[in-house]
């Protein structure tokens, strides 16, 4: 029997999946529900980032693939402000999301999480911010929080 297997990591699971959930939370006519999207094709850092998140009153919910966080993105009727992504997923994407937040998400904020260093990769896809692992949790809590406030100052301009 390994250490993750039983009846403790399937209700830990279970407790987290209305934070994994692609569907947002919306009423009519209000802004809420998740403000941040977590986009990640591993499963512990897309759980740890949305678990840290939504801990610290941000609300966030997470997307396993690019094209997942589209169709969420889309479905989110403007009330997400920031993307955290992988540097994979964004590679992956070769400009996709870059060209979407061009378009369809102008106040949107991408933030850039990488394991190897990398700055010139953040410039040449227009993200908001690029962080390498390791960082303090209080770095990545005040990165997000600006971004946000970045976006809203910029919406209320347009």
């Amino acid at each position: 029997m390994n250490a993750f297997s039983g009846y403790r990591y399937t209700t830990w699971l279970h407790d987290l999946s209305p934070w994994l959930s692609d569907r947002p939370r919306l009423k009519p006519g209000k802004r809420e529900g998740p403000a941040v999207l977590v986009v990640d094709e591993n499963i512990a850092p897309l759980i740890t980032f949305v678990y840290l998140l939504n801990n610290h009153g941000l609300p966030a919910c997470g997307a396993g693939s690019l094209r997942e966080a589209l169709d969420t993105l889309r479905r989110g009727d403007g009330s997400f402000r920031v993307v955290v992504a992988s540097t994979s997923v964004i590679q992956l994407g070769a400009g996709t999301l870059a060209r979407a937040r061009r378009s369809e998400f102008p106040n949107l904020r991408v933030i850039a999480v990488a394991e190897a260093p990398g700055i010139e990769f953040a410039q040449k896809t227009d993200c908001f911010a690029y962080l390498e692992r390791p960082f303090r949790v209080e770095q990545f809590l005040d990165l997000v929080r600006e971004a946000m406030r970045q976006s809203t100052v910029e919406e209320k301009r347009a």
